[in-house]
């Protein structure tokens, strides 16, 4: 049975309670792959290309069969630049990627500053039909941001020639 549901998708954009400082580091795409509990993709969803702003959290509704799903979301990065740079992909109909556990890893550094950052995330959902069903699914930052700040406490100058993370 289809069943008409709402989800919404949304960032902590920082991870912790402040605004987000850019707009890259909001959600400006995404898309969703429904997979149900035989591993079979049976739904994907994107944001509606009408949708152009930068969020930090977006509904929408679909349809979708009754049934239990696992949500594999991705957000500011597109469905053909995830199996370019990590050869994962979602096909509807078709059994889903196992590589995408460690997708996170595979994504090419470095990220240029000024483009969006990629998140991901997942979730397992049961859609029961119910009236007025939503659901919600959050991605996070597959690159993380550092901030690393340097103090001389010495009388001396020095100098630093390399730094290792």
């Amino acid at each position: 049975k289809t069943v008409t549901v709402g989800m919404i998708i949304g960032t902590r954009a920082t991870g912790t309670p402040e605004a987000a400082q850019a707009n890259v580091e909001k959600i400006h795409s995404w898309w969703v792959a429904f997979v149900d509990k035989n591993g079979i993709v049976r739904h994907v969803e994107s944001r509606p290309a009408a949708l152009t702003s930068y969020v930090e959290e977006e509904r929408v509704e679909m349809n979708l069969p009754t049934g239990t799903y696992t949500l594999y979301a991705f957000a500011n990065i597109s469905q053909e630049e995830l199996k370019s740079k990590t050869g994962v992909a979602f096909v509807e109909g078709s059994a889903y990627p196992s590589a995408v556990k460690t997708v996170g890893y595979a994504i090419a550094m470095p990220w240029a500053p000024d483009k969006e950052l990629p998140m991901s995330g997942w979730q397992e959902v049961r859609v029961t039909g119910r009236t007025n069903e939503v659901f919600s699914i959050e991605v996070v930052r597959m690159l993380a941001k550092m901030e690393v700040r340097y103090t001389n406490e010495s009388r001396k100058k020095i100098t630093i020639n390399s730094l290792k993370l």
